[in-house]
């Protein structure tokens, strides 16, 4: 803001190009009206042209933010709408570099890795793709309005024990239910013994028990019977039979769809300190990235790291 010799106005110097000063004027200033405004109070709806300022850019590689086609074109979530500010601000971008990093603070070596390393150092005048803000990162660089906000996950491999296996069409009942099914399932073959042994059978009893136990379980299997009884007494069984598993198979159909479909997924721990006691999973973060940076770096260090186990994090193992 500038005032000069004894004019009353005020102005605004600023600069694109370090070899040309933008003025405007903003204010008058006047010892019986005071400060009068002749701009909008908006800073950027007063600097809302870049005079086809071209900016050299860097990009990320691999990011699903920003791509760069063979054609130069940029593409990706914000490919259209970098398009559309281009334009609105008339100003261009020259893409120069690409790295492989987004950029942290590296406590050994004391430098800045990534896309942060080339804007700090003033290689680039701006780096295309979506970073995370943070302290540090505000320390050395600006950081343009947000363009949409997003929240971080933690994604959690799945355990093991809610696999689909083959295994799994036996967990739709407990181990108790199943030994009384296949109870009954022996126990109705020798019931059906007794009662064709009393209606008179010139079979053996050993032949006898198979016949009936392979009977029963073509039932099960939604088997008709090869020869059926004209005995009322066999007749009433073997309906009875019938009956019994047909609401079996009922009650294990919806038990093992509601068991394949509304798994309730119990994690062996509750919070980060018990994720890292119990050590059987490993983080995997981006490097170079804002998220390796919150637990790497971490004031925090029992959280993150018990160096005399075998459970530390290996923060070396990362995409």
């Amino acid at each position: 803001m500038v005032r000069c010799s004894t004019e009353n106005i005020l102005r605004e110097w600023y600069s694109i190009d370090t070899n040309q000063i933008e003025i405007n004027d903003i204010a008058t200033w006047s010892l019986e009206k005071g400060i009068t405004k002749m701009v909008p109070d908006f800073i950027y709806q007063r600097r809302n042209n870049l005079k086809g300022l071209i900016m050299e850019a860097v990009t990320i590689k691999d990011s699903p933010f920003v791509n760069v086609r063979k054609s130069g074109d940029i593409d990706g979530m914000f490919g259209e709408v970098l398009r559309e500010i281009s334009i609105t601000l008339n100003f261009s971008f020259n893409i120069i570099l690409e790295v492989e990093e987004y950029g942290r603070w590296n406590p050994e070596k004391n430098i800045w890795t990534g896309a942060i390393a080339e804007l700090y150092a003033g290689h680039v005048d701006i780096a295309l793709s979506g970073f995370s803000i943070t302290n540090a990162r505000l320390n050395v660089v600006d950081f343009t309005h947000p363009v949409f906000k997003t929240k971080n996950f933690l994604v959690i491999r799945e355990p093991e024990k809610f696999q689909i296996k083959w295994s799994s069409y036996f967990l739709a009942f407990n181990h108790s239910v199943w030994f009384a099914i296949f109870g009954l399932l022996i126990g109705t073959s020798i019931f059906l013994i007794f009662l064709k042994m009393k209606n008179g059978t010139d079979r053996k009893i050993e032949y006898l028990f198979f016949d009936n136990f392979l009977e029963i379980w073509g039932i099960f299997c939604q088997q008709g019977l090869v020869d059926f009884s004209h005995k009322s007494s066999l007749r009433i069984a073997y309906f009875s039979i019938f009956l019994w598993v047909t609401v079996l198979w009922a009650v294990y159909s919806a038990a093992l769809i509601s068991f394949l479909t509304s798994v309730v997924h119990v994690l062996p721990f509750d919070s980060f300190e018990r994720f890292v006691t119990d050590g059987t999973y490993q983080l995997a973060v981006v490097r170079g990235s804002a998220f390796y940076d919150k637990f790497a770096l971490c004031l925090n260090q029992r959280y993150l790291a018990q160096s005399k186990s075998s459970r530390l994090l290996n923060f070396d193992k990362h995409f």
